[in-house]
């Protein structure tokens, strides 16, 4: 718990926990801050998900020079390729990741949100530290071939 004095008013600013998740498979372990829930969507991840996996990808194109991109939260029932990293489950709901994702999810707090009714009750997700996200769309990673080993 940080405090700031801004006059004669304190502000406590509570850190988000550093919880850990780990890489399932690989032999690295990595400590990165997991994926939180939105207060509305706890407690009901695991009946959405009616035995599926959640996965999430992302999505990029280059236009004109710029490249453009979104996360992408979906159900699946199979268990993805090889270019997707298992990471601990969120509410005994399996989850998998693009691996190119790992850092920038680890770093930039993910928290998943009701997905609302156009959504069919899938999650989105929104990052605490955006910021991160455009440095990612930015990076070298983002347009590279998936990995397949």
């Amino acid at each position: 718990m940080n405090r700031v004095d801004v006059g004669p008013v304190s502000i406590e600013i509570a850190a988000p926990p550093a919880l850990v998740f780990r890489v399932m498979g690989d032999s690295a372990q990595r400590t990165q801050p997991s994926i939180a829930l939105h207060r509305d969507l706890g407690g009901r991840l695991a009946d959405l998900a009616a035995g599926r996996n959640l996965v999430i990808d992302y999505f990029r194109s280059r236009r004109c020079g710029v490249v453009v991109g979104d996360l992408a939260v979906s159900w699946r029932t199979a268990v993805p390729g090889p270019s997707f990293a298992a990471v601990a489950p969120v509410e005994s709901v399996p989850v998998y990741v693009d691996r190119r994702l790992l850092d920038v999810l680890g770093r930039a707090m993910p928290e998943l949100w009701p997905g609302g009714w156009f959504r069919g009750g899938t999650p989105s997700i929104r990052l605490a530290l955006p910021e991160l996200w455009t440095d990612f769309l930015d990076g070298p990673v983002v347009m590279g071939p998936r990995v397949t080993a």
